[in-house]
Order: structure tokens, then sequence, then C-alpha cells
């Protein structure tokens, strides 16, 4: 099955769904300057990232944090989890968010996204760091899934963003603790998802979202703790449009 088809849930993990407006604008834009992005303490950076799933996952996994070239490696891991804080330029492209400093999204991916998923977000982000317009990194992108330099999710990719100290977007922080699925786009139904009203029959929501075809599909879990183990009050709904949910 072609890569096209699968949903490399590049963005999705870190940021708020589209609300889809002046497109083109978007599109000629630039991240300019880089120095809002970074953060200079990277100890509670770090921490942040590892506060995205709970300890007995986090603890051990490596993780990765934006620097002046893109995403890098600061910390090595023992079980083959990857924590990382995301940024606003890892989502839809049209998203009229994507370039939002104050973004930061603690996400932790398995072992299988990190080998299939992360390396997409990776390269994303030295193309932000190296001035690329939206523009330039649709058609790099287009370029690399047609030749196979991004490769299918593997089976059972799946990331965790379960932190109450995310920053997502300006109408959410951290929204709620949230379990999500790289999944090819035409499975999405597959999974009970919807797109507006979840499964109210699971006892959570099941949500969905897609935006053209070839950015990804994702299909998300709303769970009822933070990775502290605390209760997520209110509790999530299962009737958010997808035009109001973060990732």
């Amino acid at each position: 099955m072609s890569s096209s088809r699968f949903a490399l849930c590049l963005a999705l993990l870190f940021t708020a769904l589209p609300s889809v407006a002046a497109a083109d604008t978007v599109l000629d834009s630039r991240i300019g300057n880089t120095a809002p992005y970074l953060t200079k303490d990277r100890g509670a950076e770090i921490a942040l990232a590892r506060s995205a799933a709970p300890s007995y996952v986090s603890a051990d996994a490596a993780v990765y944090l934006l620097g002046t070239h893109g995403y890098e490696k600061v910390a090595d891991g023992t079980n083959g989890w990857v924590c990382m804080v995301g940024h606003s330029f890892d989502a839809f492209f049209n998203d009229t968010e994507f370039w939002l400093p104050e973004n930061r999204s603690p996400v932790c991916l398995n072992p299988p996204a990190v080998a299939t998923v992360l390396p997409f977000f990776v390269q994303r982000s030295k193309w932000v760091m190296a001035g690329d317009s939206i523009g330039e990194m649709i058609a790099k992108t287009k370029a690399a899934v047609g030749d196979g330099t991004f490769k299918d999710p593997a089976p059972g990719s799946f990331s965790l963003m379960m932190s109450k100290h995310g920053y997502l977007n300006h109408a959410h922080g951290p929204w709620h603790p949230h379990v999500m699925f790289f999944v090819a786009s035409h499975d999405i139904k597959d999974w009970g998802a919807s797109d507006v009203q979840g499964t109210p029959a699971l006892g959570t929501a099941v949500l969905s979202a897609e935006n053209g075809p070839f950015e990804p599909a994702l299909t998300f879990i709303v769970v009822k703790r933070w990775s502290d183990g605390s209760l997520d009050i209110p509790p999530p709904s299962t009737s958010m449009a997808p035009e109001t949910m973060p990732m």
C-alpha cells in the first residue's frame, strides 16, 4: 500500500486541528526568527517531554528536543520509546497557528512509531529551521513520500499525549489527555471513529481528522487521566467538532 495513503501523523500529534482560513497566506509564510521556538532551560524541557507519558514509560525513554538545526537527541533511552516536545510547525500545513511560538506539545512515541514516524518529524524540523516556506516543505514532503524516503507507519504505531503541562494552542492549552494512533487514512472508520460525535458507546471519544490527499489522517482516543494519574476534570467530551480539537 502506498505511503500517500497512510497516516504519518506528522503534525497531528502536536497541535490544533486546522480551522482552515486564508490558506494562501499561510502557504506563503516562513518561520522568520527561530529564537522564540527554542528553550534555554534544557532540563525543564526534558522534564516536559517526559510528562507526556506515565513515568514507567517515560523514565527510560530517549528524549528529542528542538535545536538550531532541528529535533535532536538530548538523552538516551533503554526501552525503545522517544519522548519529545513538539511544536506548532508539526501541524497540518494549512493550520492557521502553524507558526505559533508558544506551542509546546509533549508527546511520547512507541518503538514502531520511533522507527517509521519519528524520521518525518526530524526531517520537517530541519526544513523549518533552515527557513523553508510551507510551500517548499509541501513539495519536499510529496517528493519524499513518492520516492519512499518517508516510510509507511509500522503496524501498532501510536503515541501518548497525557501531559497537563503542554500548550497545544491558544484555545485549549493542554486540552485533554489522549492516545494517538498512526493508521491508514482509509482505515479510519474501522476504528469506529467519527470526526464530530466520537464513539459514546465506548465510554470515551474515538475521534478522527484528515486534511487532504497527502497529509495524514489520524485516530485518537481521549482518556480520563493525565500521566501523573490525576483525573482530567471536566471529563473528556464526546461531541467536539474537529475544528475545535487540538492534537
